[in-house]
């Protein structure tokens, strides 16, 4: 049976339709506060928070698989992120070594290759380092932004383009790489991951083939959803976080940019997906045409 954490996030819930398909015996983990969705054969809910560990003393009996998806992005609170995505993860490899799981495949992200690393990404550098010291067998999955229905991050930026409706403001010069993966090809990945028996300790990257400045993606989303592209302002990277921290100590939680989002997007996707790709029999779709099928 494999543990699956994040079950009813955005990967989460993509994920878990398609191992369920695929006939595996999953236990799901919610939040004790949470509503359980639906129930299905080969489907076990159970109840815990990761940043608990004597919450999750139930969920380990008879496991053999960790998948690990759970995780907060893009919070202003910092204190809830690295409890999230380190302590969390922290726990559930503890839990897993003391129980004898076989393996264990964690969902990271680019953040934790960024040169600047921002609270996100620091936390799950954190957490990277964490799984590869601790001996239990390991998978990593690293992904840049995911593209698709549900996706907080996606869907927030979307909904930022999109919000005036002649130009955008862009944080930065707007010549920073990005290259989002649409949420299909992660679920793809996982599920050749799963199906490849042997632990072999990897770090995998996927992302789309092209490299696409930040420009061109606001370009795209704004092409894609109203049909033109909009004028861009581009406001200096130094003052525009002087503006986020500013608007953070106004608004907290309801701040429209966080430092923490501006540092992530004028950082480089730096991945070499090649090996990974080819590793995982994988095509991705590129980023316009992921977009569109959001639509």
């Amino acid at each position: 049976m494999i543990l699956l954490t994040g079950a009813t996030g955005f990967v989460g819930t993509h994920l878990l339709k398609a191992l369920l398909e695929k006939g595996y015996k999953i236990r799901a983990l919610i939040l004790p506060d949470e509503q359980i969705p639906f129930d299905e054969t080969n489907l076990e809910w159970i109840r815990g928070d990761i940043r608990d560990k004597e919450s999750l003393g139930n969920c380990f009996s008879g496991i053999s698989m960790v998948l690990h998806m759970a995780g907060v992005v893009a919070s202003p609170d910092n204190g809830l992120t690295f409890s999230v995505n380190f302590d969390g993860t922290r726990n559930l490899v503890d839990l897993s070594i003391e129980n004898k799981v076989n393996r264990f495949l964690f969902m990271s992200a680019a953040a934790a290759k960024f040169k600047h690393l921002n609270a996100y990404g620091q936390s799950k550098k954190m957490a990277e380092d964490y799984l590869i010291s601790s001996g239990i067998p390991y998978v990593l999955l690293r992904t840049p932004l995911i593209i698709g229905k549900g996706g907080y991050e996606f869907e927030r930026f979307v909904e930022y383009v999109n919000k005036l409706p002649c130009f955008v403001i862009v944080f930065g010069d707007g010549k920073s790489i990005k290259r989002p993966i649409y949420i299909g090809d992660v679920t793809f990945a996982v599920l050749k991951l799963l199906e490849s028996k042997k632990p072999d300790n990897k770090i995998y990257e996927i992302a789309c083939k092209g490299k696409f400045t930040l420009n061109e993606f606001v370009d795209v989303i704004s092409s894609c959803y109203s049909g033109k592209k909009k004028i861009k302002f581009h406001i200096p990277l130094k003052f525009s976080l002087l503006i986020a921290v500013v608007l953070e100590r106004l608004l907290l939680d309801r701040s429209p940019v966080t430092r923490d989002m501006l540092l992530g997007l004028n950082e480089d996707v730096d991945f070499n997906v090649n090996r990974s790709l080819n590793e995982l029999g994988l095509t991705p779709l590129e980023m316009p045409d992921a977009v569109l099928k959001c639509l």
